[in-house]
Order: C-alpha cells, then sequence, then structure tokens
C-alpha cells in the first residue's frame, strides 16, 4: 500500500503541476487515470470497467460536484479524452452521456447558462477542472475513510494496491528491494 500512496501522491502533484501551468488537457487525462487506478480498488470481481468506474463517482466524486453531471458524463468525457482526446466518446455520439465543456481559470464565469440558451437537446454539460480536481482529491480521502472502516474492502484494496507499478530512480543512491511476484 506504501507504494500506491507514493504513486498516488506524484499522480496528486502532477495534476496540480498541469492545473497551475493551463495545461487543461493533460490535467484531465492525470485526473481521469487517477479516477481509474482508485475506482479499480473497489471493483466487485464480476464488474467490468465501466460499472467499477461509474459506481465509485456515484458513491464518492458526484457528491463533491456541483451542477447536474452525472457518472456517466464521466465516464464519458474520461473514454473521449484518454482515447481521442475530445469531449466527444462513443457515450456521448449515441446520445447516452453528455459531452463536458471543460473551464480553467480563477474567473468566476457561468458558461452552463450560455450553453443551455443554445443546447435545447441537453447534449453539453460544464465543469472546471480545479473543482474536478479537488472533488477528486475529497473523494480519495472519503474512500480511505471507508476502507479504514470496512475491513473486507480494505483487504481487497490492500491485494490490489500491491499491484501498482513501482520503479527505481537509478540516479539517486538508495537502497533498491526488487521483489519480482
Amino acid at each position: 500500500m506504501e507504494n500506491f500512496v507514493k504513486i498516488m501522491k506524484q499522480m496528486s502533484t502532477a495534476i496540480s503541476g498541469c492545473i497551475s501551468n493551463d495545461l487543461g488537457l493533460p490535467a484531465l487525462t492525470l485526473i481521469y487515470c487517477s479516477i481509474d487506478i482508485v475506482s479499480y480498488l473497489n471493483k466487485e470481481d464480476d464488474e467490468g470497467n465501466k460499472a467499477y468506474f461509474t459506481k465509485w463517482v456515484d458513491i464518492y466524486l458526484i457528491p463533491k460536484l456541483e451542477g447536474d453531471v452525472t457518472s456517466i458524463d464521466i465516464y464519458a468525457s474520461r473514454c473521449g479524452i484518454v482515447h481521442r482526446m475530445s469531449s466527444e466518446s462513443d457515450l456521448s455520439s449515441k446520445g447516452k452521456a453528455r459531452q463536458i465543456v471543460y473551464t480553467m481559470g480563477k474567473k468566476a464565469i457561468n458558461i452552463q447558462d450560455q450553453i443551455d440558451k443554445n443546447d435545447k437537446e441537453h447534449l453539453y454539460t460544464t465543469l472546471h477542472i480545479d473543482e474536478l480536481f479537488d472533488a477528486f482529491m475529497q473523494a480519495v480521502e472519503k474512500f480511505r475513510s471507508d476502507l479504514i472502516k470496512n475491513d473486507e474492502k480494505k483487504v481487497i484494496a490492500v491485494k490490489r494496491a500491491k499491484r501498482v507499478y513501482g520503479y527505481c530512480n537509478v540516479d539517486k543512491d538508495q537502497e533498491y528491494d526488487i521483489t519480482i511476484t
């Protein structure tokens, strides 16, 4: 679990760096990869990617977000960004999810009102990247808190977390414990 925590701290640092340098798409890519990673820890054995991703988002992320974005909108956006670098995905193309228009920056501009005037079919919704990242960090903390209270889920999560990729920085003077399982 120690390696998992280290990797997630690195992901958080990378996301923060992207946001502070106005790198919206790289930030979103890292946020969605991070949600994938954390939601995998909560996966039931018979669940597919979409099911465990949206379940985790419904339980932990959506309650932390303002607005009307859904877990399917989030999942579809994840697919579009990670696989196409686009707001469009198979789900949004089929009308099963809305495309998310992301905003960045400190100005409080409500573009949802502008979209609603022109989007009579409700194909779009908006989300601020900072809000998504903040909500994700709060969701991870709530998930961690829930794991502490549930030994069964904690055992599964720890087992899965041990599979997280690890690496060695060979430029640093340190001893390496290379364990291959």
